[in-house]
């Protein structure tokens, strides 16, 4: 099945499932929205181009780390949201266990691969005391 095909069988799917009224804000900037203006060949809004530049500039300022530590605070407070949503009702917990265990399960795993990203990178760094007494051993005693 072709890409464009499978896009346009999820939006058809999609919106027999959707409440009429979306709001305006998530058919614009939401997933939705850009698998509809894909699904049409509209331009994709200004505000995804902005998202994108700034993902773009964390990486490169911050690194994969950086990046990667976002991401699984991200993943973990959006756990911890639909955990606390979850505990207000039975039908509440019943609907968002799904979303709940996947969250979970997707945080656990970023997790994993950050403190794997983490070891590796602590390989290549060094602190200040050791890489000040390296300079110093070289040079001679100036008493």
């Amino acid at each position: 099945m072709k890409l464009s095909d499978a896009t346009e069988k999820f939006i058809d799917e999609a919106d027999g499932k959707q409440p009429s009224g979306r709001s305006l804000n998530a058919q614009k900037h939401g997933a939705y929205g850009y698998l509809n203006r894909v699904k049409n060949d509209q331009p994709i809004p200004e505000s995804l181009s902005l998202v994108e530049s700034a993902v773009q500039r964390e990486l490169l300022e911050g690194g994969a780390l950086n990046l990667m530590r976002a991401n699984v605070i991200r993943l973990q407070t959006s756990a911890d949201l639909l955990w606390s949503y979850m505990k207000s009702s039975s039908d509440n917990f019943h609907s968002g266990l799904r979303s709940f265990g996947w969250l979970t399960n997707a945080s656990i795993r970023a997790l994993e691969k950050l403190a794997v990203l983490e070891k590796d990178t602590a390989r290549d760094r060094i602190d200040l005391v050791t890489a000040m007494s390296q300079i110093t051993e070289g040079e001679p005693d100036e008493s």
